[in-house]
């Protein structure tokens, strides 16, 4: 690991939860929408849960849109198959994005991001701010399979991620620092650029021996919240990363990363 970071939330910080209506887009047949708020390291992360009309804990399944139009969990496609099987789905608002945006830094940041996947270098306060967001975005996802837990009375069946972009390469960090998912879909991102502290590829490794499905694509295209990853970059990653891996080379819209994680994931969590 190129430098050692620290991903554990301050000890002692209550989770203080709230619950708040939930609202936006219509909810899909046969789930319940549940909307929360919860502190990390005193911020307070929104949390979108949908979940089956069976009785807690469920199977979960954690996912990480790539941020932008169209990302937000009530809005994505290919959510009904995971719903049916009795599986919550439940995602974090990144920081910096949505209601948490800040307009200096989120523009920053994407700056900062699309610059070293290009290959070019990012100056000293892209680097830190860059660190910042993953160190908190990697302890939201954490605390949130905490706040789910105390909220179903009881920790997850069993829980898995698929992200997407951004949201994949700190789904990276996340499941190499937390034992709880059982395996992982990454999608759109890659490695080898950006602050070699939170490079992917110096933590995917410790994800083994939970099952990896990587899915880019032959020819990069980038997306908001998803710049173009290289091949090279996404096979930098792929073969960073232990045993048992697949990788797939398609075009990946949100909705065919939740159909192929699907097939990936669902009997890894006991229900395909």
């Amino acid at each position: 690991m190129a430098e050692s970071i620290c991903f554990d939330a301050p000890q002692g910080e209550a989770l203080s939860i709230l619950e708040r209506p939930a609202e936006g887009a219509e909810t899909p047949a046969g789930a319940g929408a549940r909307h929360f708020e919860f502190s990390c390291r005193g911020d307070r992360v929104p949390l979108a849960v949908l979940a089956p009309e069976s009785e807690p804990p469920y199977p979960t399944l954690l996912v990480l849109p790539a941020p932008g139009e169209g990302s937000e969990l009530l809005s994505l496609q290919g959510l009904d198959s995971w719903l049916a099987a009795g599986v919550a789905v439940a995602a974090i608002e990144l920081p910096l994005f949505g209601s948490r945006r800040s307009g200096k830094l989120s523009e920053k940041l994407t700056e900062s991001v699309v610059t070293a996947a290009r290959g070019e270098a990012i100056d000293d306060t892209g680097e830190h701010l860059w660190e910042e967001f993953t160190r908190q975005a990697v302890m939201e996802l954490r605390r949130s399979l905490d706040v789910l837990a105390e909220v179903w009375g009881g920790e997850p069946n069993a829980s898995a991620f698929a992200g997407v972009g951004i949201g994949a390469s700190i789904g990276t960090l996340w499941c190499a620092v937390d034992e709880r998912p059982c395996g992982a879909v990454l999608a759109l991102t890659g490695g080898g650029f950006g602050p070699p502290s939170i490079d992917p590829t110096s933590f995917v490794a410790s994800i083994a021996p939970r099952p990896l499905l990587f899915v880019n694509e032959e020819a990069a295209k980038a997306r908001p919240g998803a710049p173009a990853i290289s091949k090279d970059r996404a096979i930098e990653l792929h073969e960073a990363a232990g045993e048992p891996k697949e990788v797939s080379w398609l075009a990946a819209e949100a909705g065919d990363v939740l159909d192929l994680a699907w097939k990936f994931l669902a009997p890894l969590l006991g229900v395909g």
